[in-house]
C-alpha cells in the first residue's frame, strides 16, 4: 500500500514538474481521490479539465479577435 502511494505520488510530481499540470487546487485534488480516483488520474483528470478551458478560451479570443480588426 505505501509502495503504491509513493509511486503515485512520484507520478504526480513526475506530471507537475512536466509543467502537465501546474499545481492544482488542493480541494479539486482531493475530491477527486475521495472519488476513488488515484494520484496520477486526479492529477491527469485535472490537465485534462484546464487544456478543455484553455482550448475553449482560445477558441472564444479567437472568434472575438475579427471582429475588433473590422474598420469602422
Amino acid at each position: 500500500m505505501l509502495v503504491n502511494f509513493l509511486q503515485d505520488d512520484a507520478s504526480a510530481k513526475g506530471l507537475a514538474w512536466r509543467a502537465e499540470v501546474r499545481m492544482p487546487p488542493f480541494w479539486e485534488l482531493e475530491e477527486l481521490i475521495t472519488q476513488g480516483h488515484d494520484t496520477r488520474t486526479a492529477l491527469e483528470i485535472i490537465a485534462m479539465r484546464r487544456c478543455e478551458a484553455e482550448r475553449q478560451h482560445r477558441q472564444l479570443a479567437c472568434d472575438i479577435a475579427p471582429l475588433s480588426r473590422i474598420p469602422a
